[in-house]
């Protein structure tokens, strides 16, 4: 699949309950609603060069080859090495608290990244505990939709 292209932010699911489940100041999140964010890929067989612009020019970029561990920047500066993969055609890659996948899709670029829950003291002073008497977790998913240059930008 080819995924070489510049995409924009289009309409994304779940944004405000996903950022706060993966630990995201309250501040921050409001700041990033709503952001018309650009995401540019160049695509060289399994060498990706993955960048999203943000409103006032910030950027972040990640490069990586499928396969092979690669050291990748998050939101907030975390920096951390990390295994991209590709399965079915998406680029499937685990970050220190959530889940992220990539597809093109009728010409669109279509992000969903699955939460893992950060622990808190709360979420245990609740008493949430499923049959094995183990902390209950929920995952909340994120989906990102961006149309291609093609369709517009």
């Amino acid at each position: 699949m080819a995924f070489s292209g510049k995409y924009e932010l289009e309409s994304e699911e779940n944004y405000d309950s996903f950022m706060k489940c993966i630990g995201v100041p309250a501040d921050v999140i409001e700041k990033g609603r709503n952001a018309k964010v650009v995401t540019e890929i160049i695509q060289n067989g399994e060498e990706f060069t993955w960048t999203q612009i943000y409103p006032g020019g910030k950027s972040m970029n990640n490069k990586f080859v499928i396969g092979k561990e690669s050291d990748m920047e998050i939101l907030g500066g975390k920096k951390f090495k990390a295994t991209v993969k590709m399965e079915d055609g998406k680029v499937v890659a685990s970050f220190p608290n959530y889940c992220h996948t990539a597809e093109i899709v009728g010409g669109k670029l279509v992000e969903t990244s699955t939460a893992i829950p950060i622990p808190s003291p709360w979420f245990h002073f609740a008493g949430i505990l499923s049959s094995s008497g183990k902390a209950k977790q929920t995952t909340t998913e994120n989906t990102i939709m961006s149309k291609s240059p093609s369709q517009g930008i």
